[in-house]
């Protein structure tokens, strides 16, 4: 994972930082994958029924 604003700082984050920010990532990534698939399920039961 490349950060945009890593390379800005003068000095790197730790890797604490740049770990919470990757899980942050990812928490998010899976919480708009799982909406998307239980609105894509709802809106083809729907169409189908």
């Amino acid at each position: 994972l490349i950060i945009p604003w890593d390379r800005d700082i003068s000095r790197p984050l730790p890797p604490t930082a740049r770990y919470s920010v990757f899980s942050m990532f990812t928490f998010l990534w899976l919480f708009i994958f799982s909406f998307f698939h239980v609105y894509i399920f709802m809106a083809l039961r729907c169409g189908m029924g």
